[in-house]
């Protein structure tokens, strides 16, 4: 049993560890041992692989949750000066002020600021017609 030196540094190049490439070069019968080698690395290495682009997958859909989250806990974006001026409204308001609030009764748009306005009741509103206010 010699210690086969082309053996073991062709399982060191492949990315082996030292023990699998001493193991291969002083096999009785190296040239079968390095194919078996080959096979059970291969496939290992697909394992691997296969995990690490999982884990990987898994890292990005965590991050790109991380910035969704930052992104609704920063609310909703807010109207400079400008587009102030211009009645800009932001698609997503946080809350509506009272003079908007008002004014929206005013309007007659009282069952759509209300929800519970449209139900039946004898006190509601709109009389449970689902109408102008």
């Amino acid at each position: 049993m010699a210690f086969n030196q082309q053996f073991y540094n062709a399982v060191i190049s492949m990315g082996g560890s030292a023990a699998s490439a001493a193991n291969v070069a002083r096999a009785s019968r190296p040239g079968r041992a390095f194919r078996n080698f080959q096979q059970a690395f291969g496939a290992q290495k697909a394992q691997a692989d296969a995990t690490y682009q999982a884990n990987l997958a898994q890292q990005r859909m965590a991050d790109q949750q991380q910035q969704l989250m930052a992104q609704i806990a920063k609310g909703p974006p807010k109207a400079n000066r400008a587009l102030r001026g211009a009645d800009y409204k932001p698609k997503f308001r946080s809350s509506v002020s009272k003079t908007e609030s008002k004014r929206a009764v005013s309007k007659g748009t009282y069952q759509f600021s209300n929800p519970l306005g449209m139900g039946g009741a004898a006190g509601s509103r709109t009389g449970g017609m689902g109408g102008l206010a």
